[in-house]
């Protein structure tokens, strides 16, 4: 997913998570929030930096939202 999205759609770059526009949004009001290391599937596998890093996300992406 990350290789594929355009540059363009990527909403901001956080380290080790990113929030993106997915390509495949025909109308692009979603957002995804991806982690870079593809192997941790569940939030206990995060470390702490990579969940400081989806909590800013998320706490962004919901004051985006409300705005």
């Amino acid at each position: 997913m990350l290789q594929e999205n355009p540059k363009n759609l990527l909403v901001k770059d956080y380290g080790e998570v990113v929030l993106i526009v997915p390509y495949f949004m025909k109308r692009p009001l979603d957002m995804m929030l991806l982690v870079k290391d593809s192997s941790k599937c569940y939030l206990h596998q995060l470390n702490e930096i990579e969940q400081q890093q989806v909590s800013q996300a998320i706490q962004e992406a919901l004051r985006l939202l409300l705005d």
